[in-house]
């Protein structure tokens, strides 16, 4: 009775041991919002809604949602000097999502910048820690 008590335990513990959760797994998703402007001098512009929402998401990508069906739609990550590092010119489906990995990005401030195909220009200035 010992022996088979004693190989049920060493198998609980083998079970547990082997189907562990990492670290990584366990972790909450970090999601800063950055809030987007337009970056068009048209007053009437300033008033409407930003039909994009974007979160620097772990310090590691940009996730980008957008409220609206586009087709030809870049989205650019640049320098605040303005050095396009990536550009993307991408369609969006109402309500779809899309990420920009930043894993091979220096800490520092960097700024995303939509552009839709009438020129509307969307940005924000955000930080990698």
């Amino acid at each position: 009775m010992k022996n088979i008590l004693l190989t049920l335990i060493l198998s609980c513990m083998t079970f547990v041991s082997t189907n562990a959760i990492s670290p990584r797994a366990l972790a909450i998703e970090e999601k800063k919002p950055i809030d987007l402007e337009s970056e068009n001098k048209d007053d009437r512009e300033k008033t409407l809604v930003i039909p994009f929402q974007a979160w620097l998401v772990d310090n590691e990508e940009i996730e980008i949602l957008s409220y609206h069906a586009y087709t030809d739609v870049t989205v650019s990550i640049c320098t605040v000097s303005g050095q396009v590092l990536d550009s993307q010119t991408l369609s969006f489906a109402s309500m779809q999502s899309v990420t920009f990995n930043l894993c091979n990005y220096t800490s520092g401030y960097y700024q995303v910048k939509i552009t839709t195909p009438i020129g509307t220009e969307i940005s924000s200035t955000f930080m990698i820690e």
